[in-house]
């Protein structure tokens, strides 16, 4: 089964993932505008090859990287990366995934949005 499954994507599954490929970098350009015009003190990195756009907290000089975490996983609901998986140039960072439905990534940034927007 995976291997017919294999043959169908490659020889027809192009004009997926060119729709698929297309709708994601929207999503990508949909957050990085939503964040900059409700959370200006976040800082967006778009990403070159992937679909995960990191954001910059270090704005926020007066919250640890620790205090970033707690308030979007435990205020706002919402689990993204610490960057701080990623070592010690990843404080303050969080990554969030946009290869995923408009109406949940738009959901997971208001609550961001409110949670340090309060």
């Amino acid at each position: 089964m995976g291997i017919i499954a294999a043959t169908a994507a490659y020889e027809k599954g192009e004009e997926w993932f060119l729709q698929a490929k297309a709708y994601i970098w929207e999503n990508i350009k949909f957050a990085k505008d939503y964040i900059k015009a409700r959370l200006p003190k976040v800082q967006v990195i778009v990403p070159e090859g992937s679909y995960l756009l990191w954001l910059d907290f270090s704005a926020y000089t007066e919250l640890s990287s620790s205090q970033i975490n707690e308030l979007i996983l435990n205020k706002a609901k919402v689990w993204l990366d610490d960057g701080r998986l990623f070592g010690e140039e990843g404080e303050k960072f969080q990554r969030i995934n946009c290869a995923t439905a408009r109406a949940i990534l738009k959901e997971a940034l208001e609550r961001i949005c409110l949670t340090f927007n309060h």
